[in-house]
């Protein structure tokens, strides 16, 4: 399966802080504002400002889309935790600041604009983004990965987040960060040299697809436009594209827009997802849309301690007949969060975020996980798990 057919798919789970956020950006109702300008390849001091306030020495902004990531000078991602439930606190100390460490404010440092900073328990500043304490992942190996993102179901990428008019937001989805409404329906447009592009959206069209309509007092600003509608209505556009929402997506998990008889349209994404190898697949499984090799058979991120698996669970021989570590050919690069690693065999082998990367024995046919169930009691000191995209 491709990856474009692949993300034609229900979205079963999208993220509940997105919900969140639209509903607050709906509250708000804020004028919508063009992205700022990326801060890379800037020297000391402030490197990026908007009409949301200045980026402060040691951080720096990474363009993904329409949206920036929040880096440190390196260029490596920044992470917030959902257990910093209070303002400008850090709960991250001794082995957590060890794996997360705390984005270090240097000396003389003053907040700004929407950074401010954190007074830590052993003297130190650390910066804070609209008061969540910013940290780095030790485990990260380069500029451009985002290893942290969502590990334990509570550290998030921090970014500055397209800023949207009341009524229309931003929700994860397979390919990527997309618009929606206030319900929560996706957004789309129709696709460039497509025949609704063409001549507008008639009235058969309108039987499907509605226009997303603006208050009679909305303005233009930035990217976001205005497009009068026959019918004396006011229709928003971005970036000149203008906005429908499919009917038929009645809940916030319906991507029913994005099916293949629905070819003459396309979201809006405003943070892609990650690039991945070329060789990478992705199929349907029963825990759910999963990477898999060219082949389409389910690839597995080994996380833990394998010697103590060998010498108390499986040892090598058992290992040998049970997995396949999923070598690298002598010009693969690392892409996204899939890097290249080198054992001490001196052959090459694809890691993600870090983990290597197997293919299990018994798993015949594409959409087939039973390395999900091997050796389960070996949690203890590791696990095989499927690299799931979006779960059911």
């Amino acid at each position: 399966m491709t990856r474009a057919a692949g993300a034609r798919v229900r979205v079963a789970a999208l993220l509940v802080a997105d919900l969140l956020a639209v509903a607050a950006a709906a509250a708000a109702g804020s004028p919508p504002a063009e992205p700022a300008p990326a801060g890379a390849g800037a020297g000391a001091g402030v490197v990026s400002a908007d009409a949301r306030g200045e980026v402060p020495a040691g951080l720096r902004l990474r363009p993904v889309g329409d949206e920036e990531i929040l880096t440190d000078e390196r260029g490596h991602s920044l992470y917030t935790t959902d257990e910093d439930a209070t303002p400008n606190v850090s709960t991250c100390v001794d082995a957590c600041a060890k794996a997360w460490p705390p984005a270090a404010a240097p000396s003389g440092a003053a907040p700004a604009g929407d950074f401010t900073l954190v007074q830590r328990a052993d003297g130190s500043r650390q910066w804070a983004y609209r008061g969540k304490p910013l940290y780095s992942f030790a485990r990260e190996e380069y500029p451009g990965g985002i290893f942290g993102d969502g590990v334990a179901n509570r550290w998030r990428l921090a970014f500055r987040a397209l800023r949207t008019p009341p009524g229309i937001g931003v929700m994860k989805a397979p390919m990527g960060r997309i618009l929606v409404n206030e319900r929560g329906q996706p957004l789309f447009t129709p696709a460039a040299g497509s025949a609704t592009a063409g001549k507008g959206c008639d009235a058969k069209c309108l039987v499907e697809w509605s226009p997303v309509q603006a208050p009679a007092l909305a303005r233009e600003q930035g990217n976001w436009s205005l497009v009068a509608r026959p019918d004396g209505t006011r229709q928003w556009a971005y970036r000149r594209q203008p906005l429908y929402a499919f009917r038929a997506d009645r809940r916030v998990s319906d991507l029913k827009g994005f099916e293949p008889r629905h070819e003459g349209w396309q979201p809006i994404v405003v943070q892609p997802e990650l690039p991945a190898p070329a060789w990478a697949t992705l199929v349907k499984t029963d825990v759910g849309q999963v990477f898999a090799d060219a082949k389409g058979l389910t690839v597995y991120a080994f996380n833990g301690d394998l010697e103590k698996i060998k010498r108390l669970m499986c040892d090598e021989a058992c290992l040998q007949r049970a997995w396949t570590r999923l070598e690298a050919d002598a010009d693969s690069a690392p892409v996204g969060d899939w890097s290249v690693k080198k054992a001490p065999d001196g052959k090459r082998y694809w890691a993600y975020r870090g983990a290597p990367l197997y293919r299990f024995h018994q798993d015949r046919a594409p959409g087939e996980v039973l390395g999900n169930q091997f050796a389960a009691s070996a949690g203890i000191f590791g696990n095989w798990s499927p690299i799931v995209r979006m779960p059911y």
